[in-house]
């Protein structure tokens, strides 16, 4: 499971899609747009991998597909770490969990952005929402790449 890279711009996937005011939208073919009858109510896996089968009926499981979602689906946070190893900087941003986000106790996953000399952002985003999304494209005979929030796109 990829939640996204460590550099977004480095994401290569074949299309992307984007949740955007209750619709999902195909980035590089304007014309892509889910209909307002099939418009996204509640932005569950099911409806978004339903939905994304109707806009790409020709796409089978060789492309990879990215999906951008809303900010609201993250959590970031931010934190001041020493000169950490990059191997071992995972480990040292999940074991602050409980200090960074006091009170989650569901499984996360974290994508960090280190910065030198500045702060190091780290994106969490629930297990059980990521894999009810793999699972629910994978249904429906889409490879989901990766999932990352819209702000990332450039």
């Amino acid at each position: 499971m990829k939640l996204l890279n460590k550099r977004p711009k480095s994401i290569h996937s074949d299309i992307c899609l984007i949740v955007h005011n209750k619709v999902l939208l195909h980035t590089t073919h304007k014309n892509l747009v889910a209909q307002p009858d099939e418009s996204l109510l509640n932005f569950t896996a099911t409806e978004l991998a339903t939905a994304a089968r109707r806009l790409l009926p020709n796409t089978d499981k060789r492309q990879r597909l990215a999906l951008a979602l809303p900010n609201s689906e993250f959590v970031a946070t931010t934190l001041q770490l020493p000169v950490i190893a990059e191997q071992n900087l995972k480990n040292a941003v999940t074991l602050q969990l409980p200090t960074l986000l006091p009170g989650m106790t569901e499984p996360l996953l974290l994508a960090i952005q280190p910065h030198p000399d500045k702060q190091t952002a780290a994106l969490w985003l629930s297990v059980k929402r990521a894999e009810e999304l793999f699972q629910a494209f994978n249904k429906v005979g889409l490879y989901l790449y990766c999932i990352l929030p819209r702000s990332l796109l450039t």
